[in-house]
């Protein structure tokens, strides 16, 4: 159970065992801390008492401020929830070894398996009905097998030399999986193809604002398994932010 904030003016507070989200003395929504996986602050001018995120801290109920669009700005974790010492050297370490580039190479193939899994899916509602999108969605499937290849032959010691081939190989498939994701959009939502900051069309604003929400998800998982989730093996510096941001 997640506990949204998102109204101009709200309140979130802590009353009896629960959090109380309230506007001009209007209770709005309530959620026993014991159901609560996460509380998401979206949007400017909503307030949270100091009693509240003790509250969530030692529930171990992780709290995301993210900007209208479902950017994220900062999370709130409770202090004893980050892991060990251990695990956190561990992930260092690798980026430093083979171990790093295994991985990198780990998490764009599945990436990449998964968007053709998407395409397959989505291929068999029109197999009868359209014969045509079929094919073009099966076709955009069969090139992450290309993709995969390559991404496996992948050689070199170490991620850092190897960051802007692999990310490369990455990009050139998603290129094919957008293109054929549009064949399935309806035409009235007119969409211009992929677009991240500054996109003005719904179905971006959508996707923009979901990814937003699982990067908080994904990043509070990777906290609280004690890993630091700014020390990735693929990682790209937000031109916007001029943050490193993990990938």
């Amino acid at each position: 159970m997640e506990l949204v904030a998102d109204i101009y003016g709200s309140f979130i507070a802590k009353h009896q065992g629960r959090l109380r989200l309230t506007k001009d003395n209007k209770r709005l929504k309530e959620v026993p801390l014991l159901h609560l996986e996460q509380v998401l602050i979206i949007g400017k001018g909503i307030g949270i008492s100091s009693d509240a995120i003790r509250a969530c801290s030692e529930a171990g109920i992780p709290i995301h401020i993210l900007g209208s669009s479902g950017t994220p700005h900062s999370s709130l974790y409770s202090a004893g929830l980050t892991g060990t010492v251990l695990t956190r050297r561990a992930q260092l370490r690798a980026y430093d070894t083979s171990q790093g580039k295994t991985l990198a190479v780990a998490f764009v193939s599945g990436k990449v398996q998964n968007q053709a899994n998407l395409l397959r899916y989505l291929a068999k509602n029109h197999k009868e009905s359209d014969p045509q999108r079929y094919g073009t969605l099966m076709d955009a499937a069969a090139l992450a097998v290309e993709s995969i290849q390559a991404l496996s032959a992948v050689t070199g010691e170490t991620v850092e030399p190897l960051r802007d081939l692999i990310m490369g190989i990455e990009g050139q498939y998603a290129t094919h999986y957008w293109s054929a994701l549009a064949q399935v959009l309806p035409s009235e939502l007119d969409w211009p193809g992929r677009e991240t900051r500054g996109a003005t069309d719904a179905f971006n604003q959508v996707l923009n604002y979901g990814y937003g929400v699982l990067y908080k998800q994904v990043e509070c998982a990777l906290v609280l398994a004690g890993l630091d989730p700014y020390a990735g093996f693929c990682m790209r510096i937000d031109r916007a932010s001029r943050r490193w941001c993990l990938i």
